[in-house]
């Protein structure tokens, strides 16, 4: 008799959070790399700010690159999440405040 695989809780969501991160890392990437490249483009004054602020994306983007074959729940994914979140938001209140 042919047991069934049982499924592990780890590796349950790992496909559509794989693509989720990899879809993420490319956007911060290529967000990044126009913001270093070409900072006049957003807007920002002393162009500067606009690439440290695209080194920036890029930090995350190689961060959520590495880390998309990570369990997110785990030890080192917790960090990943946490570091994700806390930018995502930050951006999202500094960008509402305008």
């Amino acid at each position: 008799m042919a047991r069934a695989a049982a499924a592990t809780p780890a590796a349950a969501g790992v496909g559509t959070s794989r693509s989720l991160l990899s879809g993420y890392a490319v956007l911060l990437g290529a967000a990044g790399a126009v913001l270093l490249l070409a900072p006049e483009t957003a807007g920002s004054e002393p162009p500067v700010v606009a690439q440290l602020v695209g080194a920036a994306f890029l930090g995350f983007a190689s961060l959520t690159w590495t880390a998309r074959g990570l369990v997110l729940g785990g030890i080192y994914g917790r960090a990943v999440v946490a570091g994700n979140q806390t930018f995502a938001v930050v951006g999202a209140l500094v960008l509402g405040l305008d």
